[in-house]
């Protein structure tokens, strides 16, 4: 999987196997096969970690997050706006 996904041996995160239509991940444009490495700059390494930090994130003020990606090798910041709807 990591040659699939362009992953070196020190990538480590959470890969996204599925996005659901219309969900905030799907309007940001997060895909299958996308590693999410971090959410608010805390490092992530399983699903249920991920998806605690995203909760905490909706129910702040701020009701949004910063996730640091791995596309295809390449590393990236998006914000994920999480005030409609969770993701």
């Amino acid at each position: 999987m990591r040659r699939e996904l362009h992953l070196g041996r020190d990538i480590t995160g959470v890969v996204i196997t599925s996005v659901d239509d219309g969900s905030a991940a799907d309007a940001l444009g997060l895909t299958r096969g996308d590693v999410v490495l971090a959410i608010n700059q805390q490092p992530v390494g399983t699903p249920q970690e991920a998806a605690q930090k995203l909760k905490e994130a909706a129910s702040s003020p701020r009701k949004s997050a910063l996730l640091l990606l791995n596309r295809h090798g390449v590393t990236q910041y998006v914000g994920l706006d999480l005030g409609k709807n969770e993701g």
